[in-house]
């Protein structure tokens, strides 16, 4: 289980890891084009009185922005990080902070399934030990790491000690895939929950593998292809005025 785990999340890290480092890469290229190679053409582009296309005269101006101004970038940039680690430090921000990470695109199914597949292997070992339900749901509650997912568990306790099932509130909550609750109820009614639980894990465990492979297959050239429409846009942007400067000279 252990191990799992540990695999589940180190494939996820190095799916997250990836975007981040083209993200950076594209910013750095970004700056180093506008602070240090935009400037070398603006006393070209003034001197030759040259008629700049819109393109070339907003790269111009952020470039002056960006050498004037970024000071105040940084600033911002903090004073946003530390509000938004404010917010999730607080019980309700953490709950709607979570809420988006099972309603985001793309990654949001993923998040849905490692919660899952987290809450059903716990479930499925505590209840094959023993373990009274009540209690490996409190159990569960902690380990499945979301706010919004741990406060349905917590109405699911809630509504089994007014004598529910386990299967119609989770239903009823609508945090996991519609499997979950019914393949809960198949369980309860066989008497085998522990291991229809087990089994749920073990195919959401494969369903992350795949998603994450699959995500990353798409992830990847697609953000390469967007890096290079950036600084491909960026470099004839700034080229434009001076081919249009060298065709004016050379005739």
């Amino acid at each position: 289980h252990l191990e799992r785990e540990y695999e589940m999340e180190a494939r996820i890290k190095s799916a997250s890891v990836y975007p981040v480092i083209v993200a950076i890469v594209a910013l750095a290229v970004v700056f180093f084009i506008l602070s240090f190679v935009m400037p070398s053409f603006v006393s070209m582009f003034q001197a030759a009185e040259v008629d700049l296309p819109g393109s070339t005269r907003a790269l111009l101006a952020a470039s002056l922005f960006l050498r004037r101004r970024y000071w105040l970038i940084l600033i911002l940039a903090l004073i946003l990080y530390l509000l938004v680690r404010q917010i999730g430090r607080m019980p309700t921000g953490r709950y709607y902070y979570d809420y988006l990470k099972l309603h985001l695109p793309v990654v949001g199914p993923s998040i849905s399934r490692i919660i899952a597949a987290r809450f059903t292997r716990t479930m499925g070992t505590l209840v094959r030990s023993g373990i009274p339900i009540l209690q490996a749901l409190e159990v569960s509650q902690g380990v499945v790491n979301n706010a919004v997912v741990s406060r349905a568990i917590a109405q699911t306790r809630h509504s089994i000690r007014e004598g529910d099932s386990i299967a119609a509130p989770l239903e009823a909550a609508g945090v996991f895939d519609p499997m979950v609750s019914q393949m809960i109820a198949v369980g309860e009614e066989a008497g085998s929950l522990d291991d229809m639980l087990i089994r749920m894990s073990d195919f959401y465990e494969r369903e992350v593998m795949y998603s994450v492979d699959a995500m990353m297959s798409v992830i990847e050239p697609l953000l390469i292809l967007l890096l290079a429409l950036l600084v491909g846009g960026i470099v004839v942007a700034t080229l434009m005025p001076v081919l249009e400067l060298m065709n004016t000279v050379g005739m």
